[in-house]
């Protein structure tokens, strides 16, 4: 008896960063948002349900935590993109990129061509 084969689901690849960068203004609305915000292992089901891959390492440049969130589904217009933020630690950082992937993009990501990045010293 022959077995069924799954077809394999379409991986996106790798494209570049979609940069979403606070600007100094945003940085107080950020810090407001997030003290009302818990962080729970169940907020990042419907992110992997979704196609995201997420990831938390070291950032040695900033002296903190890294976060990304990886957009693998190939039928997505951000297909093969990364959003990233970092702060100084894992739970700031965590908040940060689901502001910026919920609040400031609103889960669609505009990634245009030759978006100038805007940066801030406190938070990325």
């Amino acid at each position: 008896m022959a077995k069924s084969q799954k077809k394999p689901v379409k991986k996106a690849e790798f494209k570049g960063y979609f940069n979403c960068n606070l600007l100094a203004a945003d940085e107080l609305v950020f810090e407001a948002w997030a003290v009302a915000q818990t962080i729970q292992l169940t907020d990042f089901e419907p992110l992997c349900n979704n196609g995201y891959k997420i990831s938390f390492s070291w950032d040695e440049y900033h002296q903190g935590v890294s976060a990304a969130l990886y957009c693998r589904d190939a039928k997505m217009d951000w297909a093969g993109y990364t959003l990233t933020a970092w702060a100084a630690d894992i739970e700031t950082a965590i908040k940060l990129l689901f502001y910026k992937h919920f609040v400031m993009s609103g889960e669609v990501w505009d990634v245009a061509p030759n978006q100038p990045e805007r940066t801030h010293s406190t938070y990325g």
